[in-house]
């Protein structure tokens, strides 16, 4: 499936089972987890959390329905953690804007050399977390925007240079679209 690498990624060896036993592996005591393999939207059960980690599919999209669907079973003070947030940052930044509309009282950090970007709801939105540790969102957007669309570039144009159209006076560069390769997880 496309992400917004414009690559194309197989998750297939990546399982719940696989997750949860190297957290075993480095004696993480697993009994509050209650983790899912699929998608959040079929995820049926009573109570409600106070931590959410959201690491699915990197498309804009599938994070922000992630998100909604998480949103419904995070109590009022609450965290939602989201990986890979150099990649799906634009969704982070539509769920500030929904959060905001909605009357949230909420607080996005980004923590310094992760890729991890937290949402903290509620009475942990005042908590002062801001130190040596988290980095200012908006800061961050603009370094990570730049770094998905070279990131783009890479993975879909191919570039040819000519020197014999060069010294003729015209564009020495012809750019093609390479089709998208499919990665490994």
């Amino acid at each position: 499936m496309n992400d917004e690498r414009n690559e194309q990624w197989s998750y297939k060896n990546i399982t719940q089972n696989k997750m949860l036993q190297t957290l075993k592996n480095y004696n993480f005591n697993l009994n509050k987890i209650k983790a899912l393999d699929g998608d959040i939207s079929e995820f049926k059960i009573k109570e409600n959390f106070d931590l959410t980690f959201i690491d699915g599919i990197h498309t804009d999209k599938n994070v922000f329905s992630d998100f909604l669907y998480a949103l419904d079973l995070m109590n009022k003070n609450s965290i939602i953690l989201f990986h890979d947030t150099n990649v799906i940052f634009k969704s982070i930044s539509l769920i500030s804007i929904f959060l905001k509309k909605k009357n949230y009282n909420f607080k996005v950090l980004k923590f310094k050399d992760s890729l991890i970007t937290g949402i903290f709801l509620g009475k942990f939105s005042k908590v002062r977390f801001e130190n040596k540790h988290t980095e200012k969102f908006e800061n961050f957007l603009n370094l990570a925007s730049e770094r998905l669309l070279i990131h783009q570039l890479n993975n879909r144009i191919k570039v040819k240079f000519k020197i014999s159209r060069f010294l003729k006076g015209k564009p020495p560069y012809k750019f093609f679209i390479k089709p998208t390769q499919k990665k490994n997880v």
